[in-house]
């Protein structure tokens, strides 16, 4: 007989033991989940934390009753924090599939009116008796454990926990069909923590055992371990929720949380939208899997430092810019990567505009004499190392001084406004024009040996001098003189076929002017 009682006592012993440890676990854990704080989704999973721990030390002290008092007592406190863990898991199943987030939980406020109502009902059990009818204590095991008989309330809160444990097993399962391998390892520890406290209160819903024992407190330190192993193994909440707190859900910016191998965890509405104006469609798999035929994208989303991406998109034009934000947990590790792709369409086109400010001449629309210096060069080295010919047309307006001091300085500008168009309409799209200066002009005829740039001189002057530019009720004609000079003519750089250009315009004028002159060494 001593020897039994000496088992029951270790028994007692052990089971008060497993408890105690449990707790002082569980809230070890809630603690360092409050230190981090500033992660808004582990506040609910500390509160849920919070609630188990309250049930499992209710559950310990009714254990150790010595009273029937005092485990009803022990009884009520459970009741403090069980009828809302449930929920809370749910909660946080919704928030991990992206069905709610932190900032709208309150759309599923319905969800908690039966714990908050069972919370009541047990709080003032002894005036109506619905959720437990009578209080006895049996002696079993060596513990004086709490015999209840069920009232209606109490089935109605265990049909919700059934209910409650589907659809979060069912979210977490529907979660696990469409991720990749490495989210489906998580996901499956989650759905097994997700499910493994209700095999006890099954048990104890449908009396399965011939013992009164709360197994769900036995079972629920399991599922809390495997919980605190996911958060620690897998960092899914410090990676997703750092994320949310730099506004991921509502940002104008496209946003695509990556974890370290490229995958994809969360995004927002707008990396939707990105992607699908690019003809794809942005889920939870490798970047690569998404992006399989564009490697231009691929590479754009992948690139670790700022670039631009240029968009195609129904004979629109739009520019991106992305950035990448390497995201660390408390202790310093990398646990994920936030790309951020912006709209920069809009400053682009400043940004356009400002470079053709930079480069073209105001008046003419050709390209200033900076710039047009700066393409000949480079055409000139282009001939040199490809051994091409090209020639350079320089033209003169003859007597722009009359026109200035007969119309005004405004006609001038309008004649030059005019006769930037009449070359612009009259050069092939490899030829290079530009504004030196004044009434000089200069064309760039690329690949053009300086026979068939003399013809298409001549051509362009006699167009001009059928031209007649209207003006405030006047015409005005114009004539040109040109000269034209050849790289072929053996040119050790750009300024002495200019100078040659140069001297055969100056022949021209000479000559009585609206003349084509090639220069010819002597």
């Amino acid at each position: 007989m001593s020897q039994r009682k000496k088992r029951i006592r270790m028994l007692r012993n052990i089971v008060s033991l497993y408890l105690f440890v449990s707790i002082i676990m569980i809230l070890y854990f809630s603690t360092s989940i409050i230190s981090r704080s500033r992660l808004r989704n582990s506040r609910i999973f500390t509160i849920s934390y919070l609630c188990a721990l309250l049930y499992l030390f209710g559950y310990l002290l009714e254990l150790n009753s010595a009273t029937l008092e005092q485990a009803i007592f022990w009884n009520q406190v459970q009741y403090f924090g069980l009828p809302f863990f449930p929920a809370l898991l749910f909660v946080l199943a919704l928030i991990y599939t992206n069905k709610i987030t932190y900032y709208n939980i309150w759309k599923i406020f319905i969800f908690f009116i039966i714990p908050f109502l069972t919370f009541i009902i047990r709080l003032t059990n002894s005036y109506h008796h619905l959720y437990y009818k009578s209080f006895r204590i049996k002696e079993i095991l060596g513990f004086n454990l709490l015999i209840l008989e069920k009232g209606p309330w109490y089935y109605i809160y265990g049909i919700y926990l059934v209910f409650t444990m589907i659809i979060t097993s069912f979210l977490l399962y529907e979660e696990y069909k469409k991720n990749v391998r490495y989210e489906r390892s998580k996901l499956n520890i989650l759905f097994a923590a997700s499910v493994i406290p209700y095999i006890g209160l099954l048990i104890i819903l449908f009396d399965l055992s011939e013992f009164a024992l709360d197994y769900a407190a036995f079972i629920m330190p399991v599922s809390l371990f495997l919980f605190m192993y996911t958060i620690f193994r897998f960092y899914f909440l410090d990676a997703r929720v750092m994320a949310h707190d730099n506004i991921f859900d509502n940002g104008i910016d496209a946003m695509i949380l990556l974890d370290m191998e490229h995958r994809v965890i969360d995004y927002n509405r707008a990396a939707q939208n990105f992607f699908t104006s690019c003809n794809l469609i942005l889920r939870k798999a490798n970047i690569e899997d998404i992006i399989d035929n564009n490697k231009e994208l691929l590479d754009f989303i992948k690139g670790e430092s700022s670039r631009e991406y240029k968009l195609k998109n129904g004979g629109m034009t739009k520019f991106f810019e992305i950035n990448s934000t390497f995201l660390k947990n408390t202790y310093g590790k990398e646990v994920g990567i936030l790309k951020s792709i912006r709209d920069i369409t809009d400053k682009k086109l400043i940004q356009q505009k400002l470079e053709v400010l930079a480069i073209v001449d105001e008046l003419s629309g050709l390209f200033n004499r900076r710039h047009f210096m700066k393409l000949a060069h480079n055409e000139f080295i282009k001939a040199k190392v490809l051994n091409q010919v090209f020639s350079i047309i320089m033209v003169d307006i003859d007597r722009f001084k009359n026109i200035n001091d007969s119309y005004g300085h405004c006609a001038g500008d309008a004649v030059i406004r005019e006769f930037g168009k009449i070359i612009n309409d009259n050069i092939r799209k490899s030829d290079i024009a530009g504004r030196l200066g004044g009434e000089e002009f200069a064309i760039i005829m690329t690949n053009t040996p300086i026979e068939k740039a003399r013809l298409a001189a001549e051509r362009f002057r006699e167009i001009v001098e059928s031209k007649k530019i209207f003006y405030e009720g006047t015409y005005i004609e114009l004539t040109v003189s040109i000269g034209v000079a050849s790289y072929s003519n053996g040119a050790k750089n750009l300024e002495e076929i200019m100078k040659q250009a140069d001297q055969a315009l100056y022949e021209s004028k000479a000559n009585g002017r609206n003349l084509v002159t090639l220069f010819r060494l002597r």
